[in-house]
């Protein structure tokens, strides 16, 4: 097992009432059968692979991985 994968429970959850939670995320956005989201950050680095450099352009103009 992936040594980050034990910490899963501490960060990850799931909602107690999943029926309840899909109806409004497809209330909301009109996606059916979504339980949750993940936010996610922009994480600045030094772009290294000159050849591929526009896919770790971000909508803000620096490299970045999203993590």
């Amino acid at each position: 097992m992936d040594s980050r994968a034990k910490h899963k429970r501490q960060f990850i959850s799931f909602p107690a009432e999943l029926h309840e939670t899909k109806r409004r995320f497809y209330d909301i956005a009109g996606f059916p059968c979504v339980v949750g989201a993940i936010d996610c950050t922009h994480v600045r680095i030094v772009c290294l692979d000159r050849n591929n450099a526009v896919a770790f352009i971000n909508r803000k103009q620096f490299y970045s991985v999203n993590v």
